[in-house]
């Protein structure tokens, strides 16, 4: 019997609106399914990873995010999102290199340069802090995301008094 392919999206689009509305033990609930019906869907663990983030659970999101990644390990947005679950418990050289693989992947990624900043300032690397915030704001600003780059200008202001 063939899978219908449609069943899978069904249940990953309704867990992207039930994340965006909040809800994410219903999303988690949701990405399961996705996952249990295709094991390769690395937008289900990634999805799943961020709202387990979101509700505190860093190590299976971390697990999540590494499933994803070994499925397709060119997703600059999953090195972030896992650098971002690193960062929160405190494993700050592992979610650096994250960081740092999310713009090898895609030089633009303003948001890596802004989080690995602000990874540099909890190491003590005020220097190299201050440059990627700088860079984070350039993209920023690029990109037409002015509040984001005055927030990067404002840790760079308080970086240097």
């Amino acid at each position: 019997m063939a899978l219908n392919a449609s069943y899978v999206d069904a249940y990953y689009n309704r867990g992207l609106v039930l994340s965006a509305l909040g809800d994410k033990p219903g999303a988690i609930a949701d990405y399961t399914q996705v996952i249990r019906l295709d094991r390769n869907f690395a937008a289900a663990y990634n999805n799943r990873g961020l709202a387990l983030s979101d509700l505190g659970d860093q190590k299976g999101a971390i697990d999540d995010f590494n499933q994803a990644l070994q499925i397709n390990p060119g997703r600059a947005n999953t090195y972030f999102n896992r650098g971002l679950a690193l960062f929160r418990i405190n494993n700050d050289r592992s979610a650096l290199a994250d960081y740092t693989q999310a713009i090898q992947l895609n030089p633009s990624y303003a948001k890596a340069y802004a989080n690995r900043g602000i990874t540099l300032v909890r190491m003590g690397d005020r220097p190299g802090a201050i440059a990627d915030l700088q860079q984070a704001a350039r993209l920023f600003r690029a990109q037409g995301m002015n509040a984001d780059a005055q927030k990067a200008l404002d840790a760079i202001g308080q970086l240097q008094r």
